[in-house]
Order: C-alpha cells, then sequence, then structure tokens
C-alpha cells in the first residue's frame, strides 16, 4: 500500500499496487469466517469470491461463518465459493437454516435448452458440516 497526496487539493488516497485499487480511506484487511474482506471507510470489499471482487457493499449486508456467507439474497459454500451463488428463498433469523435456489440449463433430446429449477435447504450448524437436503425439481 502506499500513500499518495493530490496537489491541487490536500487529499489523502491509498493505492494498492497488487490490485491497482485506489482507496479513499487507509484500507483495513479483516476475515469473516473464511471471506476475506477489506474496509475501506464506510464500504466493504470482498477479496476472495470471484464474483465478488471489488464490488462495494456495505457491513451489514455481509454475514459470513467458516461454512457459508450470505451477501444479500445470494449465498456461497466455502467449498464452492467460485462457482455461481445460490439464490435464497427463505431464511431462518439464527443464520442455521436457508432455502435455496439453484437454476441450471439442461438440454432436452433435441439440445434445445431447458430451465431446471432445483432448490435445496441448506442446515448450518456451529461447528459441523453444512448439510444439504434436496426438495424439489422442475423443468420449465
Amino acid at each position: 500500500m502506499w500513500r499518495m497526496l493530490r496537489s491541487s487539493m490536500i487529499l489523502e488516497c491509498w493505492f494498492d499496487g497488487n490490485t491497482g485499487f485506489i482507496y479513499e480511506h487507509r484500507p483495513v484487511v479483516r476475515y469473516r469466517g473464511f471471506v476475506k474482506l477489506v474496509y475501506d471507510g464506510d464500504l466493504v470489499y470482498i477479496m476472495n469470491i470471484h464474483q465478488e471482487r471489488f464490488i462495494a457493499y456495505h457491513n451489514w449486508e455481509i454475514r459470513a461463518d467458516d461454512g457459508i456467507c450470505t451477501i444479500g439474497n445470494k449465498l456461497y459454500l466455502r467449498s464452492e465459493k467460485d462457482d455461481k451463488a445460490l439464490w435464497i428463498r427463505k431464511r431462518s433469523g439464527d443464520f442455521q437454516m436457508f432455502v435455496v435456489n439453484e437454476p441450471m440449463i439442461v438440454e432436452d433430446r433435441r439440445r434445445k435448452p431447458l430451465m431446471y429449477d432445483s432448490q435445496m435447504m441448506i442446515i448450518n450448524k456451529y461447528g459441523k458440516e453444512v448439510e444439504l437436503k434436496h426438495i424439489k425439481g422442475d423443468f420449465f
């Protein structure tokens, strides 16, 4: 990290040489569960989930522990964090149960793409592995 001063105004900013990112405040790196976060004042950037890199979030939008991470209505599993996000349909208030959608595109016998909507229940208990239970699957 380098500290830069702009000449016309006394404005301080911080430059990250690894990513080429410029921060308005001195960035602070912290981990929440398995998620690496960079705090820039009121904004938070997620650094180790590929789809979420360099998108600014508020701190209250991100919840994570050692097994899962939720950002708004998106859920990432630790083992599949660089794959696609699961869309949260329902959630419990204690961060232990979620019903998620996992849309997948499959082909029928005529090679016509069909959307397959699969719902899973995710059970997240502290100190245990995350459980995945298939609920239903529909073609549309």
